[in-house]
């Protein structure tokens, strides 16, 4: 084995022991590489190990769909990668790919359990594919700021507190859906202009606080008023704001109902109006 061959080894062991401790390995100076290796999972992990120690931005596509598990919370490293589309991959830790300020396009379409702190901190984040979720856990998509859109599948039951500071522009969200188990899962998304509630939800505190361009609900939920715990749910929005003012569209026959229900009739901004008023 030459010399040369024999140094690149050392510095990847001293680069992978190094960033193994940057993620909370406690190491020896001299740990064995084989030990490091060890450190890294399945085929998922060392493709994740690839684009950690690359100077570039890495794209993990899995073309073949042999990557159904990423199972180490340790692989993700600031501004490596830059785009992920693992079309089988059905279970990973949370915050794997925290803090990926490369990072474009994620495409996780049979992954049910969005983990918490999944994509937090990825600011340039614009495309992303979670078809099949069942939850969204708390800060997945928090600080992304480039990520202007996002559809939600009918088979989506929770979001927890996972998106504020996003960059979302429009939201629709499924009657499967309650956004109202935590607070503020919108909190601070400067961009957000409208909202769509199809189906029965609580709207908890500060769930919209800061965000404060708000200024379109629309509620098709039919079965009787929807319930507002506090009006800080609305805080930093036109609804809050009497010489701003924000529309909230209802069903026809509900518009009493909110007027007058005691926390909805506190949003000083807020004109209620009938779906039926609602432009095409």
């Amino acid at each position: 084995m030459s010399d040369s061959y024999i140094l690149k080894l050392e510095r990847l062991r001293v680069e992978l022991r190094d960033i193994l401790r940057d993620k909370g390995f406690v190491l020896p100076d001299n740990v064995d590489l084989a030990t490091l290796v060890s450190k890294v999972g399945g085929i998922g992990d060392y493709d994740l190990l690839k684009a950690m120690l690359s100077g570039q931005p890495y794209d993990i596509i899995d073309t073949e769909g042999v990557i159904e598990v990423i199972t180490t919370t340790t692989l993700y490293y600031t501004g490596h990668l830059a785009r992920i589309d693992l079309p089988e991959v059905k279970t990973v830790p949370q915050s794997v790919f925290k803090n990926q300020t490369g990072l474009t396009s994620v495409k996780v379409p049979k992954l049910t359990v969005i983990p918490s702190e999944f994509c937090n901190g990825c600011t340039n984040l614009s495309e992303v594919d979670i078809s099949a979720a069942t939850s969204i856990a708390a800060n997945a998509f928090s600080n992304t700021k480039a990520l202007k859109s996002i559809t939600f599948p009918q088979t989506l039951t929770s979001i927890v507190n996972s998106f504020g500071g996003s960059g979302i522009e429009e939201l629709d969200i499924p009657a499967s859906t309650n956004i109202g188990t935590t607070q503020g899962n919108f909190s601070s998304c400067l961009s957000l202009k409208k909202v769509t509630i199809n189906g029965l939800t609580n709207i908890n505190k500060g769930t919209f606080n800061g965000c404060s361009i708000f200024n379109t609900l629309i509620i098709r939920y039919t079965g009787g008023v929807l319930t507002l715990i506090e009006n800080s749910a609305f805080t930093g929005t036109p609804f809050r704001n009497s010489s701003d003012g924000g529309i909230i569209y209802v069903p026809d026959d509900l518009i009493n109902s909110y007027q007058t229900a005691s926390v909805w009739s506190t949003l000083e901004g807020a004109t209620f109006k009938g779906l039926s008023e609602l432009p095409s």
